[in-house]
């Protein structure tokens, strides 16, 4: 009888111990995915191992962050528990909201504040409003409404609004559209983050309209699928202003169609202006500073808003999006990291947030 109650001890023991062993080898725990609690001053705050990306839980408040991310006061109050744990190393804040798409009462997708501004010449007066969130480099933030964004866009679309378009103001279009700073019925090398048409498609040589041209965004470009144009590069400081092609831009529009047949959109215009270097240059000057002298390099930190922990899926879905964001390299998808969007001009670092821990 002894014997066999030993055996049975022995094999619940046995039986124990592989459950142990096997759920440590197929789930990480919380305390495997983010840094120790004690490495940060604030409860809501948590990072995750590999240094790339934080999360902000809001717990009950967070209902009334989602119904109004701008208005409900939690980005100040981020910013200020970041700045008092993090250094201030940043160019961007990417404050992105635990949703797996945007959420229905929202009208917006993302959305950029900008900050602060020192560069003349790109349609901004210079103005420094950084210390109201605790910092003196920030740039700007974006708010991005859905878990996946960061990777799909408008994350680039986001960021070019540090730069653009405040120059060449098709106010026309600004009045009748969503918003303003897109670039409308305006053309590019390429069709710009910020929307506007591929400037070689433009064709006036079918009688129904005055002009078509491939079917286009005037806000946006299918998120980040899209290249920054040329013009936004420039904007950015990153070309020079003589490596703009030259563009046009319509107004006083009417009879605009789309055929998604035939793959283009057709309008009217009483007005078409030619924008080449010469007349960027004559109307708004040069920026400054110019490329040789401008920034390059940029850092990011990401931060989930939730009003809950994150899952082990949920962490790893913006980890990874975060370092491909990041990544000074192409990858051969069709969407594009910050780095293939410039052409390999600029960088944004999102990771070493351990290294900027206070």
């Amino acid at each position: 009888m002894l014997n066999k109650f030993v055996f049975i001890f022995f094999m619940i023991l046995l039986f124990i111990g592989f459950n142990s062993c096997s759920n440590d080898d197929t789930e990480a725990t919380p305390d495997d995915t983010v840094v120790p609690s004690d490495k940060l001053n604030d409860s809501r705050l948590s990072l995750h191992k590999n240094h790339r990306v934080v999360s902000y839980n809001i717990g009950e408040e967070y209902a009334r962050f989602v119904s109004s991310p701008s208005s409900s006061g939690i980005i100040e109050k981020l910013t200020a528990s970041l700045y008092a744990n993090f250094h201030d190393d940043f160019d961007f804040i990417t404050v992105i909201i635990n949703e797996e798409e945007k959420p229905e009462n929202l009208s917006f997708f993302g959305r950029y504040s900008n900050i602060q501004n020192d560069i003349q010449n790109i349609g901004l007066e210079k103005f420094d409003n950084s210390a109201r969130y605790g910092s003196g480099r920030l740039q700007g933030i974006l708010v991005l409404t859905g878990l996946r964004y960061l990777r799909s866009g408008p994350s680039l679309h986001e960021i070019a609004h540090n730069w653009a378009n405040f120059l060449i103001e098709d106010t026309e279009w600004i009045r009748s559209s969503f918003v303003g700073a897109h670039w409308g019925f305006t053309g590019g090398n390429v069709r710009g983050q910020l929307g506007g048409f591929e400037q070689r498609t433009l064709s006036d040589q079918i009688t129904s309209h005055d002009w078509f041209a491939a079917i286009f965004g005037p806000n946006a470009s299918g998120g980040n699928l899209a290249l920054y144009n040329e013009m936004e590069l420039y904007l950015m400081g990153l070309i020079p202003l003589e490596e703009v092609t030259p563009f046009d831009m319509f107004t006083g529009l009417s009879n605009v169609i789309q055929d998604n047949d035939k793959g283009v959109i057709g309008f009217n215009a009483a007005n078409k202006t030619t924008f080449t270097p010469e007349l960027i240059l004559e109307r708004y000057g040069r920026r400054t500073p110019e490329p040789a002298d401008s920034r390059k390099a940029f850092k990011m930190i990401v931060v989930v808003v939730t009003g809950t922990p994150l899952t082990e899926e949920q962490w790893e879905v913006v980890d990874t999006d975060a370092e491909w964001f990041g990544k000074p390299e192409a990858d051969g998808s069709r969407l594009n990291n910050f780095w293939e969007a410039t052409g390999g001009r600029a960088t944004m670092e999102t990771g070493n947030l351990d290294k900027s821990l206070k």
